[in-house]
């Protein structure tokens, strides 16, 4: 199979954003007399959106308005410290410029708020993507297709023509959801038993060759 286009995942994709989401984790904790947790524990439990992962950081049982208000906390805290200790996985930055010098296509389709999603991009990776779309109102999250296919739109490709990249068993299945091929790469967040078998690149340097070896460019 051929592609014309890449949409990658974003956080344990492009980004180690582990250390700052676990900051706003424990700052929204805190508010509750509840001790902070550290990146393995935000690791284990990342994935499917902020209100999951504030979710999971509860008693479980505990009430809906009680998880909402602690979001409250956590995208306040996050959205004022975004970028203390984020930065791109060695690597990324000479995969997406190669891939830019190539003139292929590329988007970014994550479970976080639309907001900054778009924000780290422009910061990191400005003039790169064609699309960076994260969860606004109205839309599902992975693995439904709600935001890969806005990506997929902006991009103006089929979705046969788009490679999926990311980095757990969540983007494996919205690859599959959304008609998409996907590669795993085994650097992120992800646990690489629940996932294979599936075409995998242990650092940016494999995943640009795989990349390079099926694309039609």
């Amino acid at each position: 199979m051929s592609y014309k286009g890449v949409i990658f995942d974003l956080d344990g994709t492009l980004l180690d954003t582990l250390g700052d989401l676990s900051g706003a984790v424990s700052h929204a904790l805190s508010r509750f007399s509840f001790p902070p947790i550290d990146r393995e524990g935000v690791r284990v439990r990342i994935g499917d959106g902020a209100y999951k992962l504030m979710e999971r950081c509860f008693p479980e049982g505990t009430e809906k308005a009680v998880i909402e208000e602690a979001l409250g906390y956590f995208r306040e805290y996050y959205k004022a410290h975004p970028v203390v200790t984020t930065r791109p996985y060695d690597g990324i930055g000479e995969l997406l410029a190669c891939l830019s010098e190539k003139g292929i296509p590329m988007g970014v389709a994550s479970n976080k708020d639309d907001g900054p999603v778009k924000y780290l991009m422009e910061r990191y990776f400005p003039n790169v993507f064609t699309a960076a779309c994260g969860v606004k109102e109205g839309y599902r999250r992975k693995p439904y297709t709600d935001v890969p296919y806005a990506a997929l739109e902006e991009m103006g490709l089929k979705k046969e023509e788009i490679l999926f990249v990311g980095d757990s068993l969540t983007d494996k299945e919205t690859a599959e959801n959304c008609g998409f091929g996907f590669l795993y790469v085994s650097w992120g967040y992800g646990y690489p038993e629940k996932i294979l078998p599936a075409d995998t690149a242990k650092n940016p340097k494999e995943a640009l060759n795989f990349i390079l070896s099926v694309l039609d460019f």
